[in-house]
């Protein structure tokens, strides 16, 4: 997943030769939508059975199962993953979680 800095830097190339580039730039920035913002409108405009297994798919993968799944994973290919690529596989998995728990709190909440 790219960050919203590398998108900038992106852009910054892509429009290097427009005399307003900055503005442009700028202008595509703000009018970002994140992917969890994205995922709260479309689940705002979701039927409730596809809200509640969309909850169901979020408990079953927590970040604790992940950590289960690379043992498995370890064991199929008879080889350890580094320590460095399975932490940082999954301190991003865990923000991602958190940031889902989020939307999925604040929906209950509206309730």
């Amino acid at each position: 997943m790219n960050n919203l800095e590398t998108i900038w830097n992106a852009l910054d190339y892509h429009f290097r030769n427009y005399p307003d580039k900055e503005q442009i730039v700028e202008k595509i920035i703000r009018h970002h939508k994140t992917y969890y913002e994205s995922l709260n409108e479309f689940l705002t405009l979701s039927s409730k059975e596809y809200q509640d297994l969309f909850i169901e798919m979020y408990n079953t993968l927590t970040p604790s199962k992940l950590l289960e799944i690379f043992t498995i994973v370890e064991r199929k290919i008879q080889s350890t993953i580094p320590e460095n690529i399975k932490n940082k596989i999954w301190i991003n998995y865990c923000a991602h979680y958190i940031k889902l728990e989020s939307i999925i709190n604040q929906r209950q909440e509206k309730k």
